[in-house]
């Protein structure tokens, strides 16, 4: 309870409403009450969109120095963005707290160029992942020139191993050296971008492939 000394405009001490009164070096002192939150408890459903929030940007940091260059023009300066919503409304399943990543639907790269034509991932020599894919160059916007991008990541490790610059599409295989990830398995995805590095091929999931 506060203890007025001297009438309202005098000193006082003790707490009154939201101030607390005091005398300090024979001076009136006055100052706010600390404020204290009551510990509120997280329903099941805040605690399960939190997990996929913490999920989903651990996903996209991942992604985050391939994405800026392997989305199209028109969204690289949103990738990480567009990336991160689309890996929690449709990349992350499950029941909370048992959470998985859907990765044949996580999108590696995105843009407007014709996609890879019946690609498939590989592993017959130590180290490497191999691609292949048919050449339809021919095709719509594609080009006998466009560059694969070859994606490899590791979920036991969480890396992620990817080349820009592939061989062309007319050329129908490529590989990537992950030697840092013998022995164990992958996710693989394969994309294309332009010569001119205008245009980017959304990305096609080639499946999972234990490295040799």
């Amino acid at each position: 309870m506060g203890i007025f000394n001297r009438g309202i405009l005098g000193g006082f001490s003790g707490k009154i409403g939201t101030v607390i009164g005091s005398n300090w070096r024979e001076r009136d002192v006055m100052r706010a009450r600390p404020r204290f939150r009551r510990n509120r408890k997280t329903s099941p459903a805040q605690e399960e969109q939190l997990a996929k929030f913490s999920l989903a940007s651990k996903l996209t940091g991942h992604l985050s120095n391939l994405i800026k260059q392997s989305y199209g023009p028109e969204a690289s300066s949103k990738a990480h963005n567009i990336a991160y919503q689309e890996i929690l409304t449709s990349v992350i399943g499950g029941v909370y707290p048992n959470l998985v990543i859907d990765y044949s639907k996580l999108p590696v790269a995105k843009g407007k160029l014709n996609t890879a034509f019946n690609p498939v991932a590989t592993s017959s020599q130590m180290g490497f992942v191999k691609f292949t894919w048919d050449d339809n160059s021919v095709l719509q916007n594609a080009s006998t020139d466009d560059t694969a991008i070859l994606v490899v990541y590791c979920e036991e490790m969480q890396e992620l191993m990817y080349k820009l610059n592939g061989a062309e599409r007319f050329e129908m295989e490529d590989e990537i050296n992950v030697s840092f990830f013998s022995g164990k398995q992958v996710h693989t995805w394969i994309s294309f971008i332009s010569r001119d590095k205008r245009k980017t091929a959304d990305s096609l999931y080639t499946g999972v492939v234990t490295v040799l």
